[in-house]
């Protein structure tokens, strides 16, 4: 029982001659510095970690940005794409009916023309017919 009384009171000792030691220590001039130093630099370390971050996020926004660009740009594109193809299209369509109108032109004046000479043929047959002499004096 005395050893473990003993024992007791030497880890009480030294645990009080370790906080003595740590006080003592604190209170140095030296060690406050380091202290002061060790701490300046861990803000900075973390005024450079928040920097990090913020570039980060900046880049993420730019590249976020870009995508956007680039799907608008992507997209007025196939929009202009699509809208050359209507009025090839539509292009096309309006020379068929021009073509078409110009084909239903002529084959009408060509009817015209051959319909005029019948009627032309006719009329200069009768013509000469009334104009012969009939055997009757």
């Amino acid at each position: 029982m005395m050893a473990k009384a003993a024992q007791q009171a030497l880890q009480l000792n030294q645990q009080q001659a370790q906080q003595q030691q740590a006080q003592q220590q604190a209170q140095d001039p030296m060690v406050m510095m380091q202290q002061q130093e060790l701490q300046l630099k861990q803000g900075s370390l973390q005024l450079e970690a928040q920097k990090v971050q913020q570039d980060f996020a900046i880049e993420q926004a730019k590249l976020e940005l870009e995508k956007q660009r680039m799907v608008l740009d992507s997209s007025a594109k196939a929009d202009a794409n699509n809208l050359r193809k209507e009025e090839t299209a539509a292009r096309m369509q309006l020379e068929g009916v021009k073509t078409g109108a110009a084909i239903r032109e002529s084959q009408a004046k060509q009817k015209f023309d051959q319909e005029s000479s019948g009627v032309k043929i006719g009329a200069q047959i009768a013509k000469d017919q009334m104009n012969q002499p009939t055997g009757e004096p």
